[in-house]
């Protein structure tokens, strides 16, 4: 017997996966990342700005590593398009993991694997 593959399509409410990116932003990603510009901080006026920008029109957070030592570091765009690229990624490269999130058990090492999918394509920081 051989095995398929099936490819679903799921829709996930906005705020839940703000609260993904929210459990990367305050806890498993602290030690990676650093917010270098925030794209059209106008459009968001709150506190939450870094979780908020992502999913507005035209906003987006430039990131870089802040363990990368060169003189210029390479910065990386997280917009909608990231996330939408991440939530993939996830799914097929870091089952557990999406399966954490889907059951509404996400911790912030679930969150950090999710916005190293969004910016890297893979886990980068284990």
């Amino acid at each position: 017997m051989s095995d398929i593959t099936i490819n679903v399509k799921q829709t996930f409410k906005e705020q839940d996966v703000k609260d993904l990116l929210c459990n990367a932003f305050e806890g498993g990603s602290n030690h990676w990342y650093y917010i270098e510009e925030f794209g059209n901080p106008d459009k968001i006026k709150c506190e939450y700005r870094h979780i908020d920008l992502p999913f507005s029109d035209n906003g987006y957070l430039l990131i870089r590593d802040i363990e990368d030592d060169d003189d210029k570091p390479e910065l990386h765009r997280l917009d909608r398009k990231a996330v939408e690229r991440g939530l993939p990624i996830m799914a097929e490269k870091y089952s557990w993991h999406y399966d954490n999130f889907i059951k509404d058990n996400a911790d912030a090492e679930t969150g950090d694997v999710f916005l190293q999918c969004c910016l890297f394509g893979d886990i980068v920081y284990g």
